[in-house]
């Protein structure tokens, strides 16, 4: 987690090297695709995606990381998620899906 908010992949790579699991949440559900998600880190997202990422995992307010990168208008990074499989109408627990997000954007 740590690694994911400090933006560091080579100590992911390490991480991952020797076997630690890249899905695995913290107490507010959130993995480090969460994490990296919430902080604008677009490279380390794709590093993420394609190292295994549950890319449609939910958080503690069954949020994806589509649903925190949509909410920060983010669409570089909503595009990585998308093209890798992010699914556009997951629901929060509020309902909300990405794609309400994204909508207002392209306004």
């Amino acid at each position: 987690m740590i690694a994911a908010k400090d933006n560091n992949k080579e100590l992911l790579e390490l991480l991952l090297a020797h076997g630690a699991n890249i899905n695995v949440a913290n107490r507010n559900g959130e993995t480090a695709l969460h994490i990296a998600a919430k902080t604008d880190y677009n490279d380390l997202v794709n590093f993420l995606v394609l190292h295994g990422s549950n890319i449609n995992a939910k958080n503690k307010d069954s949020e994806t990381a589509l649903h925190l990168a949509a909410r920060r208008h983010n669409i570089e990074m909503a595009e990585i998620l998308m093209s890798n499989g992010a699914k556009v109408n997951i629901k929060n627990q509020y309902g909300e899906t990405p794609l309400q997000y994204l909508l207002p954007t392209y306004d």
